[in-house]
């Protein structure tokens, strides 16, 4: 009787090998060169709107309304509403595409805040809310942020179903075609017990 002996090196090629053949993609990003984040920049229209609904979940207190999102190239407008249309928070960011300089803008009732450092930032210290939005713009459209690192899960179309960002699980669903892009309809992102669900249900495209 012949015995054979496996080299361990060869389990760790059919290891390799079926996850070849996995109908999922994972890839890993530290860093972004120059080049790659001007890359994952193009794949976003420069001005367009969102609208839809979203969630802001967490054990202390639960907090919903309707969104409207304009962009046009950095700078952005947000009206959150209440279910009468109310407006229950403003925000606006504008940016300097010489100096980058930014103006951040946050109205809730009759109380105005501002800076100069991040829209985050003003939340933060304000609102009833936590939302990352320089990053949840490129969430919006099935994308990591650019600038930060990140880690993704594609499926075989190459469409991006899961990303972990800056300490933020995103799960991807129901991508529809917006041609000439698909972009995913529903977000969900959890960081903790912090989770924020976006619904779209609108989006127009300017340009």
């Amino acid at each position: 009787m012949i015995k054979v002996v496996l080299n361990p090196l060869f389990y760790v090629l059919i290891g390799c090998f079926l996850a070849s053949c996995s109908t999922v993609d994972i890839s890993e990003q530290v860093t972004q060169p120059e080049d790659k984040k001007k890359a994952l920049v193009d794949l976003l229209p420069e001005s367009w709107s969102v609208r839809g609904r979203i969630a802001v979940l967490h054990p202390d207190e639960n907090w919903h309304a309707h969104f409207v999102w304009r962009q046009k190239k950095e700078n952005y407008q947000l009206k959150f509403s209440g279910p009468l249309g109310q407006t229950q928070l403003f925000v606006e960011h504008k940016q300097n595409p010489q100096t980058n300089e930014q103006f951040n803008t946050l109205i809730m009732g009759d109380n105005k805040y501002q800076n100069n450092q991040s829209m985050e930032l003003l939340l933060e210290q304000f609102s009833p809310v936590n939302i990352p939005l320089t990053s949840l713009k490129y969430w919006l459209y099935g994308q990591p942020n650019p600038y930060t690192p990140f880690q993704v899960t594609k499926d075989k179309e190459e469409k991006i179903i899961q990303l972990h960002q800056l300490g933020w699980l995103i799960d991807f669903k129901k991508y529809q075609n917006s041609l000439p892009w698909v972009y995913p309809n529903k977000i969900t992102a959890q960081k903790r017990q912090h989770k924020i669900k976006v619904f779209i249900k609108q989006r127009e495209f300017e340009g």
